[in-house]
C-alpha cells in the first residue's frame, strides 16, 4: 500500500488551505473530520483514521473528451454514503478520508462530490465549497468540457457546477430529500429514453426518436415516438419540441394528443435567441 499523511493546516471555518498539492496527503476538508486524498495505489489508513472511496462504484460515462461531471443519480448516492459513513457510531472521533486515484479526471470528480455534499447536506455556499481547493498548488482539477473530441472553447470549473446545483436548488429544481436515483439511473439508460427531468413539472428532455426501429448496438434499438407515450401520459406531457433533424413523423406525437413545435438548431451549437 502507499504511504499516507494527514494535514491539518485548514481551519474549520472554511478558510483557504496552507498547504501544496501532493499525492498521497489528505487534505481536510472538515478539519478534524472529513479529508479527500489523491493516492497511488492502495492506502494503509493509520490509527484512528478512515480511508474509503468511491472509484469503483460511481461512475461518469464519457461520449467523446469529456470526463465529468458526475450525474445527480451519482451526487445523491454519494450524498447517502458520505452522511452514513459521518454518522456511524463505529467512525465516532475517527478521521474519515475519501480518495481517489491521482488522475485530474478523478481528482475533479472527487472534489466535484464533496462540493455537492458541503453545498447541498451542510448548507456550504458554493464559494466556501471552493476555498477547500482553491489554494491547492499546483492546482490538480482540469475543467469540464463539452462531449466532443474538438478543443474545448467553454471551460466549465468546479465553482461553476456548485453554482449551478445550489441555483437549481433554491429554485426547488432539485429536491435531495425526495430524489428518486434509481428512477433517475433507469431513465437515463439509452434504452430506456434517455429522459431527464429538468424542471420538475414543466420540462422533460428526452432523446429524439426515430421514425422505425433501428439497432443501435447489440441488444440496443432505437425508439418511435409511440414508445414514449405511457411515459409522457404518466408524466403529463403536453407539448414536444424537437431541437434536432426531422428524423420521425411529427403527426405520430399529435395523434395522440400532444403539441408539437420545431425549434431546430445544429448539435453542439448554441440556440440563437
Amino acid at each position: 500500500g502507499s504511504s499516507v499523511t494527514l494535514s491539518s493546516l485548514r481551519a474549520s471555518n472554511g478558510s483557504a488551505p496552507a498547504t501544496n498539492f501532493a499525492p498521497n496527503v489528505a487534505m481536510p476538508v472538515i478539519n478534524g473530520r472529513l479529508y479527500w486524498a489523491a493516492v497511488r495505489g492502495q492506502p494503509r489508513q493509520a490509527e484512528g483514521e478512515v480511508w474509503f472511496s468511491t472509484d469503483r462504484v460511481l461512475h461518469y460515462q464519457p461520449f467523446c473528451a469529456d470526463f465529468g461531471p458526475m450525474n445527480l443519480a451519482c451526487v445523491s448516492r454519494f450524498i447517502v454514503f458520505l452522511r452514513e459513513k459521518l454518522q456511524s457510531p463505529a467512525n465516532a472521533g475517527r478521521k474519515l478520508v475519501y480518495y481517489t486515484a491521482n488522475t485530474p479526471p478523478h481528482r475533479s470528480n472527487c472534489a466535484f462530490l464533496i462540493g455537492c455534499y458541503l453545498v447541498l447536506e451542510e448548507g456550504w455556499s458554493p464559494e466556501d465549497a471552493w476555498s477547500c481547493f482553491s489554494s491547492l498548488d499546483p492546482q490538480p482539477f482540469l475543467a469540464y468540457r463539452d462531449a466532443t473530441f474538438a478543443r474545448s472553447t467553454y471551460d466549465l470549473t468546479l465553482l461553476d457546477c456548485w453554482r449551478g446545483l445550489k441555483k437549481g436548488h433554491d429554485l426547488n429544481f432539485i429536491n435531495m430529500a425526495t430524489f428518486n436515483a434509481a428512477e433517475y439511473e433507469y431513465y437515463d439508460h439509452p434504452a430506456h429514453g434517455d429522459m431527464h427531468v429538468l424542471i420538475p413539472g414543466k420540462v422533460l428532455a428526452f432523446k429524439g426518436p426515430a421514425g422505425r426501429r433501428q439497432m443501435l448496438a447489440p441488444g440496443l434499438f432505437s425508439h418511435t415516438p409511440k414508445d414514449y407515450l405511457e411515459v409522457f401520459r404518466h408524466k403529463k406531457v403536453s407539448a414536444v419540441i424537437r431541437l434536432n433533424n426531422r428524423e420521425y413523423d411529427r403527426n405520430d406525437f399529435v395523434r395522440a394528443g400532444l403539441r408539437h413545435y420545431d425549434l431546430y438548431f445544429d448539435d453542439c451549437t448554441t440556440p440563437t435567441d
